[in-house]
């Protein structure tokens, strides 16, 4: 609040003083008319009359000067003072009590001048009315300890004005006004030490709650950052290791292979990473939820040893599971988040361990009808924690020893994570370390029965499936009908070439409506549809499709997301989707998916496979032509060499992706300016989105950077700076498309 808001607040509580004072005369006035009051009604009148001039004046001084004005205080406080002196002045004692109004409007002021001004006009203001009232013979009750007269009747005695005073003036100001002046300094010194206290509380607290909510601003804008550019991440990712499958399944030279093996590996320790950071940033903006659903306990301990065993045989560390075989075949709950939560404290585990072995314990801690709590234990012969780290163990972005442990991969959020997502299962994280020996982690979880078969019983027939699984020989569907709905051209043309693998012409479709066309032109086997997408995305679709029956029975519909946070099934399902996937595709997903889904008469044996690079014959001249493709392209300034990385340097691959540039770029323009003419900015954001990425992709990096600046205009609502880069973006992304097809295509 600024000094104007103050003064004007101070100024309005200082005639509602004066109102008070107003309002209490008038009352005094109606009781002397009654004669329940012993003064003389003429003195009354013209008490009465006075206070209404003063009062007056400071509702002259509002309507004129105004309360906002420097002047204006001073006014009002000598007319509030000047109010109260005429009151004590006509009504002696009746109106001393008033005197304290003046000070306390003066502290409301936040200032000490004011204050200082107030007291020196009370005090004058007093001594007056007290030896004005003594000359003129208004001496009151009060003043009578001063006089010789014993007489009974002392309410006469002062209406006659018949009294004697045993001493002078100097007595009366030494024994009445000066006491009075010194209660008025005490009184008022008090009130400004405690307004002073509760304004030093009220600033602390104030500046407390603003650092609180900037924190929280900053926390937001963190999470937010962090899962914005994971989720860009992770764009790039797919395509790079959607192609690495290409070689992996293609190249036969084991160099090559290695390489390419390697590249597989970090991609995937990469997506964890960028995924902790998104589960952490959602946890944080609390949009995290549990989405329980019903699982296996035999399958879920099965996924979990898939997932660590062989991490634990290359550091050559031994990896047990201790399973009671008594557990329940068939439980409810959020099977994922558990699983996440396990493997985040195995990883651990293997990370930390050098020799020896890491065990994972799970068996029944208690069952009472339906429920049954679990207790799971992961412990290690690892490094061990020291006794004083314990407390930062937990904390976000924290890595302990961090001189000691640099080489080991990691982004300090897997316990935090961890501990989260237990808080959110209502249970809680324990450990026991003991530093150089070894560390447990382990904790306690309630789960609902579905079938209380015990796990030993059922482990037979899920390891004959899994036997089944593994020894499945390739194949291929040269017959499958294949829709693919996605509306980044990049990802369509990863899954295309995977596709191709299995001999499969797959349709294309870059939006639900161009889904909802297709599908109500063609029967398709399997439908791979994008959750994320523009105007419908992919729940949207599937809801319009089955409204109008446009998905036979035996066509198995498949979500695709990007979203880098493990579970999503029970959304996927409950939205009447039969399966997903997350992107990046690899092709032991879509084995799986095509041995699970298809019919056997689509299926083929491996041996009829024939090799072929994804943009077509490789021969010589075709060699020569996609090399001077390279060249002219590089000409009007396009960076080839990181057009190139994103096709895993297949330049027929990329000529074609700079082919379809052009011939879309008409549409998507079209788009994105409709959306700047409604001022549709959600929209704009998308679309202009997806043109960085189309711009990245086929080189043109000078270009993508401007879509980016226009993307985050358009996210933080800075519609002047889109208004004033939009029609430069646009020229210049025309003259882009044209030179490509002019000076590059032909």
């Amino acid at each position: 609040m600024d000094n104007t808001v103050d003064f004007k607040k101070a100024n309005e509580y200082s005639l509602k003083c004066m109102r008070v004072t107003m309002i209490v005369m008038v009352i005094a006035w109606i009781l002397n008319v009654l004669n329940i009051f012993i003064l003389d009604q003429n003195i009354m009148n013209h008490a009465l009359v006075g206070l209404i001039i003063f009062i007056s004046c400071g509702y002259l001084v509002k309507f004129t000067l105004g309360f906002e004005k420097t002047v204006s205080n001073y006014v009002m406080l000598f007319l509030l003072v000047g109010m109260i002196t005429f009151a004590n002045s006509q009504l002696s004692y009746h109106g001393t009590l008033f005197m304290l109004f003046p000070m306390v409007c003066s502290i409301l002021y936040n200032h000490n001048k004011y204050i200082t001004y107030t007291f020196i006009l009370t005090c004058i203001g007093f001594l007056g009315s007290v030896l004005g009232g003594f000359a003129i013979g208004l001496c009151d009750a009060n003043m009578l300890i001063l006089t010789t007269s014993t007489v009974a009747n002392e309410s006469q005695r002062l209406l006659s004005g018949s009294y004697e005073m045993n001493s002078d003036v100097v007595s009366l100001v030494l024994f009445y006004v000066i006491p009075r002046c010194m209660a008025l300094v005490g009184f008022t010194s008090v009130l400004n030490y405690i307004k002073n206290s509760i304004q030093e509380k009220t600033l602390h607290e104030q500046e407390s709650l603003r650092i609180a909510e900037t924190e929280r601003l900053a926390n937001q804008a963190k999470s937010r950052f962090l899962a914005q550019m994971s989720h860009e991440i992770r764009t790039p990712i797919n395509a790079v290791l959607g192609m690495n499958e290409m070689i992996l399944h293609k190249a036969d030279d084991s160099e090559i292979l290695d390489y390419s093996s390697n590249i597989k590996k970090a991609g995937k320790n990469l997506l964890v990473l960028v995924n902790g950071i998104l589960d952490f940033s959602k946890i944080e903006d609390g949009k995290m939820e549990l989405l329980p659903v019903k699982y296996k306990m035999n399958d879920m301990i099965e996924n979990l040893r898939i997932s660590v065993e062989q991490r634990a045989k290359e550091k050559g560390i031994e990896f047990v599971i201790n399973a009671d075989k008594n557990l329940p075949n068939e439980l409810y709950g959020d099977d994922l988040r558990i699983s996440q939560v396990i493997i985040n404290l195995l990883t651990n585990a293997v990370k930390y361990t050098k020799k020896g072995s890491v065990t994972l314990d799970i068996k029944t801690e208690s069952c009472i009808d339906d429920k049954i709590t679990l207790f799971i234990q992961v412990s290690d012969t690892g490094i061990g924690i020291r006794e004083e780290d314990l407390p930062r163990l937990f904390t976000s972005f924290e890595r302990l020893e961090e001189n000691k442990n640099r080489t080991i991969e990691g982004s300090g959020l897997g316990l935090s994570i961890t501990t989260k997502l237990l808080e959110m299962m209502d249970s809680k994280l324990e450990v026991k370390s003991t530093y150089g020996v070894g560390s447990k982690f382990y904790f306690s979880l309630v789960q609902t029965i579905v079938d209380g078969t015990p796990i030993e019983k059922t482990a037979a027939a899920s390891k004959r499936r899994l036997d089944d699984t593994e020894n499945t020989s390739e194949s291929i569907y040269p017959d499958a009908k294949i829709l693919v709905v996605d509306d980044n051209e990049m990802n369509l043309k990863v899954i295309k070439n995977l596709l191709g693998l299995f001999k499969i012409t797959p349709d294309l479709e870059s939006s639900g409506a161009g889904a909802v066309s297709k599908m109500k032109e063609n029967d398709y086997d399997i439908v791979f549809m994008d959750h994320m997408m523009p105007e419908m995305d992919g729940i949207e679709t599937l809801n319009k499709l089955r409204e109008q029956n446009l998905v036979p029975e035996h066509t198995v519909m498949i979500a695709l997301t990007a979203n880098a946070i493990v579970g999503a099934r029970e959304i996927y399902m409950n939205a009447t989707f039969d399966d997903y996937l997350t992107k990046p595709i690899e092709l032991e997903q879509l084995c799986n998916v095509f041995d699970r889904y298809l019919p056997d008469e689509k299926k083929k044996e491996d041996e009829e496979i024939l090799e072929f690079m994804p943009g077509g014959e490789n021969d010589e001249n075709d060699s020569y032509e996609d090399n001077d493709v390279i060249e002219r392209a590089k000409d009007i300034g396009l960076n080839t060499d990181d057009g190139l990385k994103y096709c895993a340097n297949d330049i027929p691959f990329y000529k074609e992706m700079i082919s379809d540039f052009v011939s879309l770029h008409q549409s998507k323009i079209k788009t994105l300016c409709e959306c700047f003419e409604k001022e549709d900015w959600d929209d704009y954001r998308i679309y202009v989105h997806a043109l960085k990425s189309n711009l990245h992709s086929i080189g043109a990096l000078k270009l993508s950077e401007e879509a980016r600046i226009l993307e985050n205009a358009a996210d933080s609502g800075e519609i002047i700076k889109i208004r004033e880069k939009h029609p430069a973006f646009v020229e210049e992304y025309n003259r882009l498309a044209k030179d490509i097809d002019e000076k590059v295509l032909h």
